[in-house]
């Protein structure tokens, strides 16, 4: 959070520093009563090449760079949203049987089982109500297994794991360029898996 407010708080804050320029002399002023030079027409200058490089066009050029990056990390990341959107769409509601209901009271969510063929491992997903998805695989579980997934994606759910996700996602696609931002953004991914 702190990195995405950054930006808008370096436009905001003035600047410390202010550089205070002494007057330009005056052209032709007479100095201890010298007489000045006499001065004679301006030679027009030899046409030269426009420069290919110039601190403007390198300046867009990498403008243009972060801004593809930007893009680029977050076409992924909404390409990542939109398919667990239609893992959603291809799973059904799902109550298991057996579960002590009163640990999973205090937050708004979802249990639903994936329809769809594989067995990647129980997903949350969701800012205002979280969905959890567990794959087919999971009705036959044992109670204890079961109970204990559920307890760990309950806990994300309460963490509200998936807005500080997202809100990590937003930092690296301003920041992509920088490492640090990266590995921060996996390390609060395994702590939240951890906690």
């Amino acid at each position: 959070v702190a990195l995405l407010i950054l930006p808008v708080a370096a436009a905001l804050v003035p600047a410390h520093i202010v550089f205070h320029l002494p007057a330009a002399p005056v052209a032709n002023a007479v100095i201890d009563d010298v007489a000045p030079l006499p001065t004679t027409a301006p030679v027009a200058p030899a046409p030269t090449a426009a420069p290919i490089f110039t601190v403007e066009r390198a300046v867009l050029l990498l403008l243009a760079v972060w801004a593809a990056g930007v893009l680029a990390v977050t076409a992924r990341t909404a390409f990542g949203h939109f398919g667990l959107y239609l893992l959603h769409r291809r799973s059904v509601p799902h109550i298991p049987n057996g579960i002590d209901g009163e640990k999973f009271r205090g937050a708004h969510w979802q249990l639903r089982i994936r329809t769809a063929p594989g067995n990647e491992g129980p997903v949350t997903y969701g800012i205002i109500r979280s969905t959890v998805l567990l794959p087919k695989a999971s009705v036959r579980w044992p109670r204890a297994q079961l109970e204990a997934v559920l307890l760990h994606e309950f806990a994300h759910v309460c963490r509200k794991d998936c807005l500080t996700r997202l809100i990590a996602l937003a930092a690296c696609a301003f920041y992509w360029p920088n490492p640090f931002v990266w590995s921060a953004a996996a390390r609060q991914r395994r702590e939240a898996e951890i906690a």
